[in-house]
């Protein structure tokens, strides 16, 4: 068992753990720090790559035997820490971090003593194990008010009790302004607090592991916005690379067929891992959810039996408005031998190109394109001609914006989103001229949406949570070095 001597001066002793947690590292502990991190990092490879490999209980002893010999785990008692967050209420924490760990990293021996070493050092020099601390005195109070809305119900729920912790995430019910007006620094702070919460619950539960649902319901156009979406994913990104395990199932639920857009943006962000862990649903895929975490606990509204929580008292998420276009679609008939259009005109002025870019690429606009058919399929397709043209030049220059594709009815709605649109006219076509004697049903709504993510997501590394040891800012506003320092004695 653990020494309980606070004087103990073991780095690995629990105790001492508990006794370093509440204290910020020196100067010379920092230093020390940065420069491995700067050497971890230099050669640029994601800490969280790794090769799939065979492992058993041999690889988990070397795991366990390099948490309690490498140096730098000593520096700042970072490693015990590190343990003591990832394996408290465990017999042995250095034994419990190294299966984590090393299951998060798929075997790769290597990779995880490397990325251990970027956890620990991450861990200490961002104060994460000050968090709840300073969180539950009121020391980040200004914090929690600015940007703790996206922690609060109705659109964050953590529920424990069950077969394993539950966490709801339900972002529809936000305005993406709401969310780009929350200071980052703040937003990550109140995002690792919560994620230490969630470290506490797995440990009260005994083994690693929260089944996370998207509940998508409602999810529309307006959160295609691309900054919000890239915000977004960059949470995402923190969770899957500085809590190793966290995961243990990721339901979408709810999920309209708008969310492929957003789905293939976040996709190349979770590695053959993660990506193993997801299921997608267009419904609450509630025998599911009832069979991970209990019926008693699984809310109502996901299928459960448990009531539906409201919101904390005095807790103010955004504004959810309703979708200003779901009462936009239309129905048209198309004749055997016809075709059907709808025309959607872009000025220069929507465009809004990017600076130095008349073409219009880099444009803030987009038109996005729902659409369903009653029955059998139909041929679509979008051209794209300059304004203001005669119509023979106009001919002259069409070009598709989206070339012809055959759909069926059997898809179910399909959705395809112009990102960047250039000034011109759209001409969206059903083509039904392949038909001899049926008609076709097509139901369907065409808009422009401004700021609609792009499929590449702006190129942005997502999980990049600014790990330069050279950064004038830790991750969050408010805990400066001095600050951290304050805390412990406050």
């Amino acid at each position: 068992g653990a020494c309980t001597n606070l004087g103990c001066r073991r780095w690995n002793c629990a105790a001492r753990a508990r006794e370093m947690a509440g204290r910020a590292p020196t100067a010379a502990e920092r230093a020390e720090l940065e420069k491995r991190l700067e050497e971890i990092l230099a050669d640029g490879t994601s800490v969280t790559l790794a090769s799939p490999q065979e492992y058993g209980e041999a690889e988990e002893a070397e795991i366990a035997a390099f948490l309690r010999d490498e140096p730098i785990f000593k520096v700042a008692d970072c490693g015990a820490r590190m343990c003591h967050a990832f394996g408290h209420g465990a017999a042995d924490e250095i034994s419990a971090t190294a299966v984590r760990v090393l299951r998060g990293m798929r075997g790769d021996v290597p990779a995880c003593k490397r990325y251990l070493q970027y956890l620990a050092i991450k861990r200490a020099l961002k104060g994460h194990d000050l968090l709840i601390a300073s969180f539950e005195r009121g020391a980040c109070a200004s914090l929690w008010a600015s940007a703790g809305f996206l922690f609060r119900a109705p659109t964050h729920r953590h529920i424990t009790g069950g077969k394993r912790p539950l966490i709801v995430f339900s972002p529809v019910v936000l305005e993406p302004a709401h969310v780009l007006r929350a200071p980052k620094q703040q937003l990550y702070a109140c995002l690792h607090y919560q994620l230490e919460q969630y470290l506490r619950a797995e440990c009260a539960a005994g083994e690693p592991g929260h089944v996370l649902v998207f509940d998508l319901k409602e999810f529309g156009w307006r959160h295609l916005h691309r900054r919000f979406l890239t915000q977004v994913v960059k949470l995402i990104g923190v969770l899957l690379k500085n809590y190793p395990e966290t995961v243990y199932k990721l339901a979408v639920v709810n999920a309209p067929s708008i969310f492929s857009i957003a789905w293939a943006a976040i996709l190349p962000f979770a590695n053959e891992h993660v990506q193993s862990k997801i299921t997608i649903s267009r419904g609450s895929n509630t025998d599911a959810l009832r069979e991970l975490v209990g019926a008693e606990v699984l809310p109502a509204d996901l299928g459960g039996d448990a009531p539906v929580a409201g919101a904390e008292p005095g807790a103010s998420a955004a504004p959810a408005d309703a979708d200003p276009y779901e009462n936009a679609w239309t129905d048209v008939t198309i004749d055997a031998g016809k075709t059907a259009q709808h025309v959607v005109e872009i000025g220069d002025d929507e465009a809004g190109a990017g600076e130095g870019d008349a073409s219009g690429q880099g444009s803030d606009q987009s038109i996005a394109i729902e659409f369903a058919i009653e029955s059998s399929d139909v041929s679509f397709f979008v051209v794209h001609e300059p304004l203001g043209a005669d119509k023979k030049k106009a001919a002259a220059e069409q070009s598709y914006a989206l070339e012809p594709q055959s759909h069926n009815a059997s898809a179910g709605t399909v959705s395809h989103l112009i990102e960047g649109a250039r000034p011109g006219r759209y001409t969206c076509v059903w083509d039904n001229t392949q038909a001899w004697r049926y008609p076709r049903t097509v139901s369907y709504r065409v808009f422009a949406v401004k700021g609609a993510v792009p499929m590449s997501i702006a190129s942005a590394d997502p999980a990049a949570d600014d790990d330069s040891p050279t950064a004038p800012l830790p991750e969050w506003e408010g805990l400066t070095d001095a600050e951290m320092a304050a805390m412990a004695t406050g």
